[in-house]
């Protein structure tokens, strides 16, 4: 299962997330279904495995625009971490509407110099990621 539920670029407060991803896994367990792939965001992630610049400088621009945006993905990942299934919450960074380069990088730790990753890409990642067991029950960041 994958799972690309989203508001786009907003400020007002959502629940898209959160419940979204809360009825998708109900129905997963109706249907004895164990693996889901969500896309969430790299500000999502913890402040401290951020680098520097990132860290004091762009991201709480980036939660002062969207910060609600970025609680109803943590929420939904809480969502996640609470079920039994073999989840991966894959967080990009800003995201381009370019042609696919056909590679990406995907690791735990967010990934140096990289700010961005395209459409395809994205979506080839979420796909690959069902079939990563070292990457279940986490959230991975993922990037060009």
């Amino acid at each position: 299962m994958v799972s690309a539920l989203g508001i786009g670029a907003s400020r007002a407060p959502t629940t898209v997330y959160s419940e979204g991803v809360a009825n998708i896994v109900s129905a997963m367990a109706s249907h004895s279904i164990r693996r889901i792939a969500v896309v969430s965001a790299a500000p999502v992630g913890p402040r401290e495995e951020q680098a520097f610049f990132e860290r004091r400088v762009l991201m709480p621009i980036l939660e002062q625009c969207f910060g609600a945006t970025y609680d109803d993905m943590r929420r939904m990942e809480e969502v996640l971490q609470r079920s039994e299934n073999d989840w991966i919450s894959v967080r990009p960074p800003r995201l381009l509407d370019n042609p696919a380069t056909g590679s990406y990088r995907i690791g735990i730790a967010p990934q140096p110099q990289s700010r961005s990753i395209t459409y395809g890409d994205l979506a080839t990642a979420l796909l690959d990621s069902l079939d990563r067991p070292e990457f279940y029950a986490k959230a991975a960041f993922v990037a060009n």
